[in-house]
């Protein structure tokens, strides 16, 4: 509707009309969820999470769209830790199963944080932390059956048969770690803590156990029988 009045060249009005159409730019977030890396269309690989990257398009009538990435980089922690014959995962709170490095097949029942190895080989666990789910690299076991490390090691276990709530356990240097295992060799407590050199045993069944307790020379493996 718009009009304006020129002069032509034969000296007369020149009246012209404006016919407009204004296209618009536009705006639109990307809302992205991604296990440890993500390629986007900007041709970036982002490592974490990120709500600031743009990345500029033409829309449907021509003009800019203006993308802006909203990402969550989601990781999962495979670390592991090796004690002799037992590896741990590092990662908590996750869901865990261990498999057989050499036939890449969990091994059945093996799902707890932690795997004692019942025979040499080579082992991994796939960690799934409810987001994200990756496997850790395969640590080589090659100590189950060698009975241990110092034959100056002594460590005394007593009772034992134990019908009461507590043991003791002494050796001859400073114990640094004791881990109990049923007698298939499945780790049921790490780290366990001695109070008075006593270790409380009220919450385990009446039954065999391995006590693998660990010193700064050496380790040994008691068997221990409870008879609540």
């Amino acid at each position: 509707t718009a009009t304006y009045v020129l002069t032509n060249a034969a000296g007369c009005d020149s009246t012209v009309t404006l016919d407009l159409t204004i296209t618009n730019s536009t705006t639109g977030v990307d809302v992205q969820t991604a296990c440890d890396s993500y390629d986007w269309i900007d041709g970036n690989t982002y490592t974490a999470s990120n709500n600031t990257a743009t990345y500029v398009l033409t829309n449907a009538a021509g003009c800019d769209s203006i993308v802006t990435l909203n990402l969550t980089i989601h990781t999962v922690d495979v670390g592991v830790t090796l004690t002799d014959i037992t590896i741990s995962a590092n990662a908590s709170g996750a869901s865990y199963q261990w498999i057989d490095c050499e036939t890449n097949q969990p091994i059945a029942g093996e799902t707890g944080a932690s795997f004692t190895a019942s025979e040499n080989g080579s082992y991994a666990v796939i960690v799934n932390n409810g987001n994200c789910t990756d496997t850790s690299e395969c640590t080589t076991i090659d100590k189950v059956g060698i009975e241990y490390l110092d034959e100056d090691l002594v460590v005394m276990l007593y009772p034992n048969p134990s019908s009461g709530n507590a043991v003791s356990i002494k050796a001859n240097g400073a114990i640094v770690a004791i881990d109990i295992m049923d007698v298939t060799g499945r780790l049921i407590a790490t780290n366990v803590q001695l109070e008075n050199e006593k270790m409380d045993v009220a919450s385990l069944s009446s039954g065999e156990y391995l006590v693998r307790v660990t010193t700064e020379v050496g380790s040994k493996m008691i068997r221990m029988v409870l008879d609540h």
